[in-house]
């Protein structure tokens, strides 16, 4: 494989195999010496043509000498920036068996990628102000997916970009299925009535931005995909992660709001999101049973155990995770009551958790 890259003081290019991408600096990479953008380039332009690569060697053409120093030298001690990137370049070729080879190519020569790297249409870096964002958020939840977005201006950890990007999960985001998660999306204006339908196909859910232009003829088509949020009856589960539940539950509880996110950051990603598995299915008997979701007795949590320990095959494990997401989301000591504790007892005597691993061996003899 041969990849050209290129970097301005705009942005960054490359180009191989006939198709070119690009992508611009953001405000800290606009204040970095040229020598430390072209190294980012070239690392862009491997991630966004060879991740799917692996066990080949990749010449690069690269049209400043700095780099191609670095990169062929794996380093130097001379700049500790630029050794530490060309040192992530190489580890990352290093996990996929790549071996990569800078040659210089001089600037007249490289045309297909510095002209993507001077790129100067913006039209589809539009986003919405991080304030305006973040009351979106704070209204409807936090998405997962942002399906209209680049390096630069993604709203989630996870986004689709419309041209190859370096750290996007896929590209061109009417390729994928919408129906497997919760989006946020502000697509182009040329797209919105595609995007309407995207999300009608797949019955998808999520967080839709669009000007408010009754004139258009994609307009009446919102009345078809609006989802009402606040009516129970619907039965649909309406938070969309354990940190919406618990910011809802905070809330409730009169909590100052400047509060309300520092003490849900004391609980990681990880297990908010184990949470959420319990806080739908608590969810689903609330609604059955006409249960405040928000406020329960004890005796009620353990009648909605009692239910999933019919229904379902969990371990003790996964009931003490229910007890301790439950505690969590209702008001009082829930976690401390004592009938609680004892009926936990007794599943831990019907349902004991099992190993985690059928067989072990010995380090020993690998270690020597």
């Amino acid at each position: 494989m041969e990849i050209f890259t290129d970097a301005s003081a705009s942005g960054w290019g490359a180009y191989s195999k006939g198709q070119g991408t690009h992508g611009f600096w953001d405000s800290l990479d606009k204040k970095e010496h040229i020598n430390f953008l072209e190294l980012k380039a070239v690392f862009f332009g491997l991630r966004c043509f060879a991740a799917e690569a692996a066990s080949c060697n990749i010449l690069l053409r690269i049209d400043n000498t700095t780099a191609v120093a670095y990169i062929n030298r794996m380093g130097s001690i001379k700049y500790p920036k630029l050794a530490s990137l060309s040192r992530k370049i190489w580890q990352w070729c290093e996990s996929k068996n790549i071996w990569v080879f800078a040659s210089y190519i001089n600037s007249k020569d490289n045309f297909l990628a510095d002209r993507e790297s001077r790129t100067q249409s913006t039209e589809t870096e539009w986003e919405l102000n991080n304030q305006d964002y973040n009351t979106v958020v704070y209204h409807f939840g936090q998405p997962e997916v942002d399906l209209f977005a680049s390096k630069i201006n993604a709203k989630c950890r996870d986004y689709i970009s419309w041209h190859r990007d370096p750290d996007s999960m896929a590209v061109d985001a009417f390729t994928v299925s919408w129906s497997c998660f919760f989006f946020y999306a502000f697509p182009p204006f040329s797209l919105i009535l595609r995007t309407i339908n995207k999300i009608i196909t797949d019955e998808a859910r999520g967080i839709l931005i669009v000007p408010k232009w009754t004139s258009q003829p994609w307009y009446p088509l919102l009345s078809k995909i609006l989802v009402d949020r606040t009516n129970p009856s619907t039965g649909r589960f309406p938070y969309v992660d354990g940190r919406d539940c618990l910011r809802k539950a905070y809330q409730q509880r009169g909590l100052p709001e400047e509060a309300v996110d520092t003490m849900i950051r004391s609980i990681s990603h990880t297990t908010l999101r184990q949470y959420q598995t319990t806080y739908k299915l608590w969810w689903d008997y609330c609604t059955q049973t006409n249960t405040d979701y928000f406020n329960a007795t004890p005796h009620q949590v353990i009648q909605f155990l009692q239910q999933l320990l019919v229904t379902k095959s969990h371990n003790s494990g996964t009931f003490n995770s229910h007890r301790s997401a439950l505690s969590l989301l209702l008001s009082g000591n829930i976690g401390n009551d004592s009938d609680l504790k004892r009926y936990l007892k007794g599943i831990m005597r019907l349902r004991p958790t099992k190993p985690k691993y059928s067989t072990t061996w010995d380090p020993a003899p690998v270690v020597k």
